[in-house]
């Protein structure tokens, strides 16, 4: 019979193992003067920024309103040491694009240009308020939850109503 003997591992090897992959996050906010870019890690921290001019296609066309979404995401990989193929998912918040046929366009045209597998796109408002909304959570439900709020992740439902009438859950972070 074999016998086991318990190994100490470090922090860094119990988060890292031989198979992992680092995960990279992306968050676009684009709007009628600028567009904003961020690239972070698991645990939240930014790795890089970017900034390009305006990214409604309804005001600047598609073509730009692209161009200038692919230069912020550029600008915020190289700063963050990595290539645009390596973001594990993207959000992109834009204005102009609230009608689905507007939706479905621009969607269409920025996963030809962006080598990102999962792209969700939503208008810039939504994702202002899903923000806002995701860091007020955790402090409303405060009270009912067993653990302290700073040790947990929360997942918000797809639609914003859903969490007025009480469907959050508490998850490991992941992104849709």
């Amino acid at each position: 019979m074999d016998t086991l003997t318990p190994k100490t591992v470090s922090s860094a090897e119990a988060q890292i193992t031989p198979n992992s992959q680092p995960r990279f996050w992306l968050g676009v906010d684009g709007g009628g003067t600028n567009c904003r870019a961020v690239i972070a890690d698991d645990a939240g921290k930014t790795l890089g920024e970017g900034r390009a001019e305006a990214a409604n296609f309804l005001r600047v066309g598609l073509g730009r309103a692209v161009s200038h979404v692919k230069q912020a995401v550029h600008q915020a990989c190289a700063q963050a040491g990595i290539g645009p193929s390596q973001v594990t998912a993207a959000c992109i918040g834009l204005a102009g694009v609230s009608h689905p046929d507007h939706n479905r366009q621009m969607l269409g045209a920025l996963k030809e240009a962006l080598p990102i597998k999962e792209i969700l796109l939503e208008t810039d408002a939504v994702s202002v308020r899903r923000t806002q909304l995701a860091r007020a959570v955790p402090f409303a439900l405060e009270d009912q939850l067993a653990s302290p709020v700073e040790e947990l992740h929360f997942a918000l439902p797809e639609r914003l109503s859903e969490v007025l009438h009480g469907r959050v859950r508490h998850a490991r972070p992941v992104l849709q």
